[in-house]
């Protein structure tokens, strides 16, 4: 994808004179950091961060937005199209990439003249239609020149065991993981509160368990190999749990927009995620 974004890049630096940093890392909380794939800055100040996709990938504009404090603008970019996020306002500009595999000069230079934009206000008066809400873009399908090549291997499945009882399952797992990581105080905890799901059944393999809600639908997948804890978690479980609640890092999950992925290390941190495995499906509707 950077044979697409790193010319729009330098074009936009040529007009406004900042600096590119890729892979600039900033605070998020004691002991965190977030890494976004490019920052154009000026000095150490970033003013646009910028996270950069496959070709193929969705776009979303959260991808980019947990990098935002206030001040600083986003986007999130496969090289075709560009979600372009300021002050909470949405624009998409796009497709650069033509039916024939030749870029179009006029999209490119919309997004150059973007991003050479050195302040909110500018950049929002460099567009012509922001939107308050997101509304999805249709995944790219461009030429195969611009496509990525995609593995044929083959994949070998755990042994599963499924479970009606939350408790049970966390037994079980708690087998699998390693001693004194995250993960194992994270089912710790679930154990010692009495956590038990509302409807569903739960899935416990060597590597993962899984909270399979009641329409069959994944609502909470964690990693059993990590020593961080790494849970995958539904949008609407986050939301019903209280977002402001909790204390580990949440980051929409880069292919399936209705999940985040949660990372935690500290107690404080794993503590806030019990409640997810509690939330009732009423409340996450």
């Amino acid at each position: 994808m950077y044979r697409l974004i790193c010319p729009v890049i330098d074009l936009a630096l040529e007009l406004n004179g900042l600096e590119a940093f890729y892979e600039f890392s900033q605070p998020n909380g004691p002991n965190k950091r977030l890494s976004a794939d490019i920052a154009i800055v000026r000095g150490n100040q970033p003013i646009w961060l910028i996270e950069a996709k496959k070709f193929t990938q969705k776009l979303h504009p959260d991808l980019v937005s947990c990098y935002l404090k206030p001040g600083l603008m986003g986007a999130v970019t496969n090289g075709n199209h560009w979600v372009f996020l300021v002050q909470g306002k949405t624009a998409v500009m796009g497709p650069v990439v033509l039916e024939n595999g030749t870029i179009d000069r006029q999209a490119q230079s919309a997004v150059v003249q973007m991003l050479s934009c050195v302040v909110e206000m500018e950049a929002l008066a460099a567009h012509g239609k922001w939107d308050e809400s997101w509304q999805a873009i249709a995944r790219p399908s461009g030429p195969p020149v611009w496509q990525i090549n995609k593995g044929t291997g083959s994949r070998l499945f755990a042994e599963k065991e499924e479970f009606k009882h939350l408790q049970e399952a966390v037994q079980t797992a708690l087998t699998f993981v390693k001693p004194n990581s995250a993960t194992e105080m994270f089912l710790e905890e679930l154990l010692e509160n009495g956590a038990e799901i509302h409807g569903g059944s739960v899935e416990v393999s060597a590597k993962r368990l899984i909270w399979w809600l009641p329409g069959g639908g994944r609502g909470v997948r964690v990693n059993l190999e990590a020593t961080q804890l790494e849970m995958l978690v539904h949008n609407t479980l986050l939301d019903a749990a209280g977002r402001a609640r909790i204390e580990a890092s949440i980051k929409l999950h880069d292919k399936n927009h209705a999940m985040s992925t949660c990372k935690a290390s500290t107690l404080a941190e794993v503590r806030s995620l019990v409640p997810v495995m509690a939330v009732k499906q009423d409340d996450a509707s």
